[in-house]
């Protein structure tokens, strides 16, 4: 239910999955332009990304975010939630993954049957 979701990380951060998970659910985000959020948000129209520590940036961004007009933040919603689905969704990352795994056994070759763990369970297929 949140209009704006804020993230002033300092870095160190891995993926930006609090920031996609936002933006997932069409709020709008204001992140420290750090490494694991830019790779999820750099150069998106429906987040704002201020370098870190940097406060008044921050408050800038929260504040462009708050007094864009309501059709913008709308449009800029459904962007938001569009987006994550087309890069994120569990079927997205299932092909991604898929296809991964198959470029590294073209690459470097398949194991030889001694080299498989032994223990099993998990299978993929398209």
């Amino acid at each position: 239910s949140a209009d704006i979701c804020v993230y002033p990380s300092l870095g160190g951060e891995g993926f930006g999955l609090d920031p996609a998970e936002a933006a997932s659910s069409g709020t709008l985000v204001v992140a420290s332009d750090i490494n694991g959020y830019r790779e999820v948000l750099g150069g998106k129209p429906y987040a704002r990304m201020p370098p870190p520590r940097d406060i008044r940036a921050i408050a800038d961004a929260i504040m462009e975010l708050k007094n864009l007009p309501k059709v913008e933040k709308e449009r800029l919603s459904r962007m938001a939630r569009e987006d994550m689905v087309n890069r994120f969704s569990k079927q997205v990352f299932r092909v991604k993954l898929i296809n991964f795994i198959e470029e590294c056994l073209e690459t470097r070759g398949k194991p030889d049957k001694d080299s498989w763990p032994k223990k099993r369970g998990v299978i993929f297929s398209r």
